[in-house]
């Protein structure tokens, strides 16, 4: 949280993000959310479903002063574990204006989400996992992400560090790096490449894991995450053929920002659960990666095999704050009580970005 001068609202209201203006609204997204802030601008709606199907939660925002002062974001979310299928929300985007902060201006926020559905899922950061534990929700550790940056040298990040005498020794490390990858993957399956179309995408079952609780994976779902994603035309399936009868296809979105080339694995589909096959198929993601000039691999995963074979390739391993609430005991025994598998796909990890 930024420390800055706190300044008192005189009031505030709670409001659907629909009754406010929307030049205000956008000058709140340009002001808190910078780098997307053309994409919040051209499809904000689409972002949060809003208008997709009656009675839906929608976005709130905190009005003061004569503006947008806060804002948490939802994506209206259908969430399966076995035969039991029910509507939640998958809540993100959640932000207050620096001199607005410390005043229960967030917890009104989040109170007023919580009283649009009976289920939350979100992933958050520290700051917003402190807040969101103490009104009752809880925070759980099983999600993980894993990276692979095959060239360090056009991370952003290392770009604005490494200057000067470091600039050769990040692009030292960059070569060694591809050297290395290379080198591993190098016996990997062919991998081909196929634009995401509805008729590709029906290839992907709507449960992947019978046992573990989900997002149901429509085609509607489909239509809205990747047909009609502003970036369509990033979104592509990947095929590794382990052998004859065995092909495992993998959902990625390839996207620049600011030259630094990205291949986000969203989804994958896999005719058995075998590690060894799996291997093989991210050795081949490996080896397209660098025939096609990728700068850095992302995998999500909740999956304890998924994650063995993932961790061989995309070394790079953080967790993430998996954070769910529930209105009643019953429904927290939908959310915890059971093995999850969540994915890229699922949550605003690629959507926004």
């Amino acid at each position: 949280m930024l420390d800055t001068e706190v300044k008192a609202a005189s009031s505030f209201t709670i409001l659907p993000v629909t009754e406010v203006p929307e030049e205000d609204l956008l000058a709140f997204y340009q002001a808190t959310y910078p780098a997307r802030a053309e994409l919040f601008r051209d499809h904000w709606r689409w972002l949060y479903r809003v208008g997709e199907q009656p009675d839906e939660p929608v976005p709130l925002v905190a009005w003061a002063d004569g503006r947008v002062v806060g804002h948490i974001g939802t994506m209206p979310t259908t969430l399966v574990y076995g035969n039991d299928v029910r509507r939640a929300t998958w809540d993100m985007d959640y932000a207050v204006a620096p001199e607005y902060q410390r005043q229960k201006l967030g917890t009104r926020l989040i109170q007023g989400m919580m009283d649009q559905a009976a289920l939350h899922v979100a992933f958050g950061n520290e700051n917003s996992v402190a807040t969101l534990v103490r009104i009752g929700w809880r925070v759980l550790s099983h999600t993980r992400s894993f990276q692979l940056l095959l060239r360090p040298e056009y991370h952003p990040k290392l770009r604005q560090t490494a200057k000067g005498a470091l600039t050769p020794l990040v692009q030292l490390g960059g070569v060694a790096t591809r050297t290395i990858w290379r080198a591993r993957a190098l016996t990997a399956p062919t991998m081909t490449c196929v634009l995401a179309t509805a008729e590709s995408l029906a290839a992907f079952p709507a449960r992947q894991f019978e046992t573990s609780l989900q997002v149901l994976r429509t085609p509607e779902l489909w239509a809205w995450r990747v047909l009609r994603h502003p970036g369509a035309a990033e979104h592509f399936i990947l095929h590794c053929q382990t052998s004859a009868a065995t092909t495992y296809q993998f959902l990625v979105r390839i996207s620049a920002l600011n030259g630094f080339r990205r291949l986000h694995i969203l989804s994958l589909w896999a005719p058995s659960l075998d590690a060894e096959q799996l291997s093989r198929c991210f050795a081949g993601i490996v080896q397209w990666s660098l025939k096609e000039g990728i700068h850095r691999v992302l995998f999500v995963t909740s999956h304890p095999l998924l994650e063995s074979v993932a961790r061989r390739w995309l070394p790079i391993t953080s967790t993430l704050n998996f954070l769910c609430y529930a209105h009643n005991q019953e429904g927290w025994d939908y959310l915890t009580s059971t093995a999850h598998h969540w994915e890229c796909a699922d949550s605003d990890l690629d959507l926004s970005v």
